[in-house]
C-alpha cells in the first residue's frame, strides 16, 4: 500500500465507484435492503494489517464515501472484519460505520470489553465462539449468558457467532444457541 499508494488508491476508487454504482441500481428498482454489508478482512489475529495512520490516508476516505452513500439512502452499514479488531473499531467508529461483525473470539475479541470500550458508539454483532457451539449444552449455556447479558445493555448488540458455523456444531446444538440466545436477549 505504500509502495503502490497511486495503484491502490486508483483500485479503491473503482472498486467503491462500482459498488455505489450497483447499490444505486438497486434502490432504483424498488428494493430498499435493511442495510449494506461491506466485507473487508483488514485484520489477522494480531490486529491490523496496516498502520491506522495508513488506513486514515488511503481507505478511510472510499468507507465515508460509502457511509455518506448510507446516509443519504437510510442505510444501516455493516462492517465485517475477521482477526483482532480492537485497534480498528475506534476508526470505524470514526467513519460512522453502524455496526462490526463477526468479533472472533479465537483472535482474543471479547463483547463484554468492547461493550465498555464502544458500545455507545457502534452496534457489536457476534463474538459467540463458534468452537464452543461444538461442546456440550453447559459450555454453550455458559458462553451465550456470560456474553449476551452484558452485550444486550443499552442495545446496540445484534446476537451471532464469531464466524461461520463449522461441521463440528450440530444441528442439535445450533438449535439449543438459539434458545438460549432467545431467553436470555429478552427485555
Amino acid at each position: 500500500m505504500i509502495e503502490e499508494k497511486d495503484f491502490v488508491l486508483e483500485m479503491m476508487e473503482k472498486v467503491t465507484e462500482f459498488n455505489l454504482r450497483m447499490c444505486q441500481l438497486i434502490l432504483e428498482k424498488g428494493i430498499k435492503p435493511d442495510a449494506l454489508w461491506m466485507f473487508s478482512d483488514l485484520c489477522y489475529k494480531n490486529g491490523m494489517f496496516f498502520s491506522p495512520k495508513i488506513f486514515k490516508e488511503i481507505v478511510q476516505p472510499f468507507h465515508k464515501e460509502i457511509k455518506n452513500f448510507c446516509i443519504k439512502n437510510n442505510l444501516f452499514l455493516i462492517f465485517h472484519c475477521d482477526g483482532y479488531v480492537k485497534e480498528f473499531i475506534p476508526l470505524l467508529i470514526e467513519e460512522g460505520i453502524d455496526a462490526i461483525q463477526p468479533l472472533e473470539a479465537r483472535c482474543g475479541n471479547d463483547v463484554r470489553e468492547y461493550k465498555k470500550l464502544f458500545g455507545d458508539e457502534i452496534t457489536l454483532f457476534g463474538n459467540i465462539s463458534s468452537d464452543i457451539l461444538s461442546l456440550k449444552k453447559e459450555d454453550i449455556k455458559k458462553e451465550i449468558e456470560s456474553k449476551v447479558k452484558v452485550a444486550k445493555e443499552k442495545g446496540r448488540y445484534i446476537f451471532h457467532s464469531d464466524h461461520s458455523i463449522p461441521s463440528t456444531v450440530s444441528f442439535e446444538n445450533y438449535k439449543y444457541a438459539i434458545e438460549i440466545a432467545k431467553e436470555i436477549g429478552k427485555y
